[in-house]
């Protein structure tokens, strides 16, 4: 991902590529998807853990949400469970970086049993890779 900043053999950034205003502040709406490991529980295959919003908008968080049960259901042919901001809460190092860069600046924390990923990481791989790229396509 590029920030806008200056590379030692580029002079020129193109426009499109800039995240980054002048007070370091992002422009235009960022998802940071940190991904984590835990151990297998018999009550939930994902934590998704947002520090209850203080990472990311109330809005990404319905959105980001909606998308995941939808597309997980559609690759795993059934519903996973998923739950949100119960034990894996999210790590509060996470909410400098929205304090930082801005209410732009969406951070969500994503923690996988085991099982999914050691059996189950290339369906992991397209559900996110999906949800990136309906992201950018729906809010940039």
């Amino acid at each position: 991902i590029d920030f806008g900043f200056k590379s030692k053999s580029s002079t020129r950034v193109p426009s499109y590529t800039i995240i980054l205003d002048n007070n370091n502040k992002v422009i235009k709406p960022y998802l940071h998807l940190a991904l984590h490991g835990m151990k297998n529980y018999p009550n939930k295959e994902i934590e998704v853990g947002t520090i209850n919003n203080q990472t990311c908008s109330n809005e990404i968080f319905i959105w980001f949400k909606k998308k995941l049960e939808e597309i997980s259901k559609e690759l795993f042919n059934r519903d996973l469970k998923i739950v949100y901001n119960k034990q894996f809460i999210g790590n509060i190092s996470k909410r400098v970086h929205r304090e930082n860069y801005g209410n732009l600046f969406n951070t969500i924390q994503i923690e996988f049993n085991k099982a999914l990923r050691m059996d189950y990481l290339s369906k992991i791989t397209e559900v996110l890779s999906t949800i990136v790229k309906n992201f950018y396509q729906e809010h940039n």
